[in-house]
């Protein structure tokens, strides 16, 4: 009568399942290692939450039309949330001038 063999597998954090290192050929076996990266600090940051929804919007958005749902949103109350913006496009995105109109597009 044939035995047959049965390898057990163990779960591993992500859902990756890889065999006992008890079988045969263990070391041999490449383990696909899921990437995890933490979130930066500045995707918890509102004016920058508020800038790429209106980035994302698909039409070409100037830079008054930023500023002006920004200030509707309340985001752009001080001198210093106007500071941010200006951190804030320079970080994520880029103003483009076409003629008398300045658009602010992602990178």
């Amino acid at each position: 009568a044939a035995a047959a063999v049965v390898v057990k597998t163990e779960p591993v954090a992500g859902g990756v399942k890889r065999p006992r290192e008890t079988s045969p050929g263990a070391a041999n076996v490449p383990v696909k290692v899921q990437k995890t990266e933490a979130k930066p600090e500045a995707a918890t940051r509102p004016i920058e939450v508020a800038l790429r929804a209106i980035l994302r919007g698909g039409s070409k958005v100037t830079t008054k039309d930023v500023t002006k749902q920004l200030r509707k949103k309340g985001l752009l109350n001080t001198d210093a949330d106007k500071d941010e913006l200006k951190s804030t496009i320079g970080r994520v995105a880029k103003i483009m001038k076409e003629g008398n109109a300045s658009y602010v597009v992602l990178k």
